[in-house]
């Protein structure tokens, strides 16, 4: 999400359908119903789940390795 500001919300258009299949993020919720995420492995099985990017970012095993 290059560019976008921190506190942009990314949204899932295309959830999780199985353990390692992977999600599809944006940062345009249209044709989603927006969702608030609670527990983050179970929001990225419902399209429309959506977070701040730099509560994602806190997730990426690239940011954690580049922040130490």
């Amino acid at each position: 999400m290059l560019g976008a500001r921190s506190n942009a919300r990314i949204y899932v258009v295309g959830p999780r359908l199985s353990f390692d299949a992977p999600v599809t993020f944006s940062l345009d919720p249209a044709g989603n119903d927006p969702k608030r995420v609670l527990i983050l492995s179970q929001s990225l099985r419902a399209a429309g789940s959506n977070l701040s990017l730099a509560h994602a970012h806190s997730f990426c095993a690239d940011a954690r390795l580049i922040n130490r």
